[in-house]
């Protein structure tokens, strides 16, 4: 178990000379009493104790806010997530504008996460996607019927998981041809290399 002070100041209240000194640095009481170990010689007739709040947690984990257990915090989502548009093309389809898209995301080659570099994964034309493991929404994780086909890609080398988006998975290039004809090939990503996705580079 991890113990954390959220507020805890201990000060003398004055010196041997009559003077205030600066306030010390924050101590959690528990510190004060293992040093000191004898309860009565904790606190001095020189010394304040204040004690504003203590939490214990049993994680061990990030007392800011943070994510304590379970999965690691999503990154922040560069592409929506919400099915804006019903009846609009599926992820891995061709586009040419977000609107085409049931996610409202058309991804094209230079955008965010799809550069005009050896970075890229779709060199070659727009394709419907969607954000996905971000926003610390669970609702933006693939389900595990949408894995079967999908893959959510971790971005380029270099952008640290800031640009999920999701790609057609394949085991062959002819398992691309149900997404769309103009893929030319189906490897790993750069920065998944978990599973094969259709790429057009």
């Amino acid at each position: 178990m991890a113990l954390a002070c959220s507020v805890l100041r201990l000060w003398p209240l004055s010196d041997p000379a009559g003077q205030a000194p600066a306030p010390r640095a924050p101590r959690c009481l528990l510190q004060e009493l293992l040093m000191t170990r004898v309860l009565s010689s904790v606190v001095p007739s020189s010394l304040a104790v204040i004690l504003l709040g203590c939490n214990v947690s049993g994680s061990g984990g990030d007392t800011q806010g943070g994510s304590t257990g379970g999965d690691p915090p999503l990154s922040v989502c560069q592409y929506g997530f919400v099915a804006v548009n019903p009846g609009g093309k599926s992820m891995g389809q061709s586009c040419t504008a977000d609107a085409e898209c049931e996610f409202d995301v058309c991804l094209m080659p230079g955008d965010p996460g799809n550069p005009g570099t050896s970075e890229a994964v779709n060199t070659q034309f727009g394709f419907c996607t969607r954000g996905c493991d971000c926003n610390n929404d669970t609702d933006s994780r693939l389900t595990d019927e949408e894995k079967v086909n999908f893959v959510c890609y971790n971005g380029p080398l270099g952008s640290e998981g800031k640009l999920k988006f999701v790609l057609p998975r394949c085991a062959t290039v002819d398992d691309c041809a149900s997404f769309d004809s103009g893929y030319s090939s189906c490897a790993l990503p750069r920065g998944s290399g978990v599973f094969k996705t259709c790429l057009a580079l």
